[in-house]
Parts: structure tokens; sequence; C-alpha cells
């Protein structure tokens, strides 16, 4: 349990102090990388997190408390999500 605090608060300060501000995933010369990167943070700090997720830049969800995604779904750039929010599959 207390590893995967360690883990979350590490993928939080990763992801505000770096990932953020990388460019958006449909940049021809980004997209292999930074729509991975995001992804792999970003799984780490939400309660849930399907496959083929997509966060973009500057996309702000506090602490990731209660945030469920599904498959195939995004977050926009710039997108502002408060805690305990519930996103399905294929949005």
């Amino acid at each position: 349990m207390k590893l995967k605090k360690v883990i979350k608060l590490f993928s939080l300060i990763l992801y505000y102090g770096f990932a953020i501000y990388l460019p958006k995933s449909n940049r021809p010369y980004a997209f292999k990388l930074t729509k991975p990167i995001r992804y792999h943070i970003c799984k780490n700090i939400f309660e849930k997190c399907g496959r083929n997720v997509t966060v973009e830049r500057g996309a702000y969800f506090g602490d990731g408390r209660g945030i469920i995604i599904g498959n195939n779904s995004g977050i926009g750039v710039n997108c502002k999500i408060q805690q305990n929010v519930k996103i399905g599959n294929d949005v």
C-alpha cells in the first residue's frame, strides 16, 4: 500500500513538473513520444485508467483522486477535471 502511494506521488511530480508541458499528441514529431509518456505517468495517478487513453498538453486533474477513465478516451488540451469523475469508453 505504501509503495503505491510513493509511485503516485512520484508520478504527480513527473506529470506536473515535466509531462504537462510536452507538445500536443497530434504533432507529427511528438506523437510517438508525448502520448505514451503522459499515458504511463497518468495510469499511476488515476484510480482506474483504460487502454489507449490520451491525456493532452496542459490537462489538469489535481491529484487524480476518484478519476476513472475508460478505453479509447481522452482528456483534451488545457482541460480541467475535478475529483470523482468517470469518463466512459470511447469518449
